[in-house]
């Protein structure tokens, strides 16, 4: 299992270097608007919270940097007077498009050495961990 973590912590400062390297973006930036990017209608602050598994907090200063920076736009939601829906602008779009499109490249070369089945499965098993995760149930060790 330490072999593991020490390879996927490997890679994931691999991408954290090629994204401050090519676009000067961090990682929790380039997770913030993958989220968005999913709900063209934007997302409620909580929920974005929720899904990127972040402080409300956390969530708010990267909403302040990124609208500063014109990448989201941040608007009252029509059902709840306290909340705010936050969505990637036009440019917010286009940027994490070209960004996305040259992340998939490199998880692709990193991930070359192994068969496509194999692949399949670690993408799969993830997901459901993230899932778990999200939902607070115990993943198969802790039950």
């Amino acid at each position: 299992m330490a072999a593991q973590a020490c390879k996927h912590h490997a890679i994931e400062a691999e991408i954290r270097r090629r994204l401050r390297e090519r676009f000067g973006i961090s990682l929790a930036r380039f997770d913030y608007m993958a989220q968005l990017y999913r709900y063209k209608d934007g997302l409620k602050m909580r929920v974005l919270s929720r899904y990127l598994m972040m402080t409300g907090g956390n969530v708010t200063g990267l909403t302040d940097e990124l609208e500063r920076d014109g990448v989201v736009a941040r608007a009252p939601s029509p059902d709840d007077r306290r909340a705010w829906i936050v969505s990637l602008t036009p440019v917010g779009r286009r940027t994490f498009e070209t960004m996305a499109s040259e992340h998939e490249q490199w998880i692709l070369e990193m991930f070359s050495g192994l068969d496509m089945k194999t692949v399949k499965q670690m993408h799969s098993q993830l997901g459901l961990l993230r899932v778990h995760v999200m939902r607070g149930e115990p993943t198969g060790e802790e039950r």
